[in-house]
């Protein structure tokens, strides 16, 4: 069931059975790509079609048991759950043949490995990952990166013997400079970065960020997402310049940085658009330490062996006792994500973007490495 009139005949009216049949369109492409029957979105409110597409996944021995409606945008998890190899419950694709399947973990169901482009992840030490950030020139964070930590999550909530994942950087000079609109666009059409980062603080898996170079706009907000953040004293350097774009922050940064710094703080930061220092952004509560950069890799190092010392039922229970407390509103993150997409149409954003390019945003060069202090010159 993907068009107007099948809509219409299950007695959708006319302009909303279209608005659906063009919703479920790209889901069904993706469906055919990957080689699977596509059957949903669910369109009765009173759930008539629950035993209707409820199938049983011969490739993986699962039976995917619908159990409630959901919405349109909600249908991408089930391709990952797909690719995966799980249902996670809410399953509406059959896959019509089986491909090559990954290790999983047994108490979890989830892969074991997932082969990324823009994330090096070293399992080496039992129970820590340690994950480098690696995408040229200046580790901007665009929609295949976004999707790789989404699977990275993922990753992370199945492996039960996990207790910590640090995040740093291959580039010296960029954390994560921000984030980046080109190609490829998200398989899931748009970023599903708050449901990620949100899993991530919800997880029983502790998650540091040890930031070295420029934290800015989505590449700060990353370094919030995660549960601590340790920085470089001399080398790191934090922002929010989305105002001098003519944008405003959509991956957090409205709601955790005045949980972290307090209101006042938080519009200097957001509104000034302004570089800060690592000595300024640990003053602020933005990061936990700002560390000398000679000492950071071993700091970190040994903070994490403290933690791997200790049993995980401890760790784990008093994380989620800690989350009860301090966590952003997790509709609103999503609200003010969905008001950040709809800027890049606001008149007065096209001009400047037109501007940031000719003066090279998203190149290597002075300007990204000055970026607070360039956009208000712009």
């Amino acid at each position: 069931m993907a068009d107007a009139q099948s809509y219409r005949e299950i007695g959708l009216p006319a302009p909303v059975a279209e608005g659906a049949a063009a919703g479920v369109k790209p889901f069904v492409e993706r469906a055919e790509a990957r080689k699977a029957e596509f059957h949903g979105p669910l369109t009765r409110p009173d759930g008539a079609q629950l035993t209707e597409i409820a199938k049983s996944i011969d490739a993986h021995g699962l039976k995917a048991h619908v159990s409630q409606v959901y919405s349109l945008d909600q249908l991408a998890s089930a391709y990952d759950a797909l690719a995966g190899g799980h249902t996670r419950g809410k399953l509406v694709i059959v896959p019509l043949k089986a491909g090559p399947q990954r290790p999983a973990y047994p108490e979890t169901g989830r892969p074991m490995s997932i082969t990324y482009t823009a994330l090096a992840v070293d399992k080496t030490t039992p129970g820590y990952w340690r994950v480098t950030l690696n995408n040229p020139p200046i580790n901007a964070i665009d929609d295949r990166m976004y999707d790789e930590v989404y699977d990275l999550v993922g990753e992370i909530e199945g492996d039960p013997e996990l207790k910590v994942v640090t995040f740093e950087s291959a580039n010296p000079d960029f954390f994560i400079a921000h984030y980046s609109t080109a190609e490829p666009k998200s398989r899931f059409g748009t970023p599903r970065w708050i449901d990620a980062a949100n899993r991530l603080a919800q997880s029983r898996v502790l998650s540091i960020a040890v930031v070295r170079g420029r934290a800015r706009g989505a590449g700060s907000e990353f370094s919030l997402a995660c549960d601590i953040r340790f920085a470089s004293r001399e080398k790191a350097i934090f922002g929010q310049p989305e105002v001098g774009t003519g944008l405003i922050p959509g991956g957090g940064a409205l709601q955790r940085l005045p949980l972290q710094v307090g209101r006042a703080r938080a519009l200097e930061i957001v509104l000034g658009g302004d570089d800060f220092d690592a000595d300024t952004a640990e003053r602020y509560g933005w990061i936990n330490r700002a560390v000398p950069d000679a000492e950071l890799d071993g700091f970190v190092a040994e903070f994490v062996r403290r933690i791997l010392s200790f049993d995980k039922l401890p760790l784990r229970t008093i994380k989620t006792m800690v989350n009860s407390h301090g966590l952003p509103n997790t509709a609103l993150l999503q609200s003010i994500e969905d008001t950040f997409f709809t800027t890049f149409a606001w008149p007065t954003t096209a001009p400047r973007m037109m501007k940031l390019r000719e003066r090279g945003i998203g190149q290597a060069g002075d300007f990204e490495l000055n970026l607070g202090r360039e956009i208000s010159k712009l």
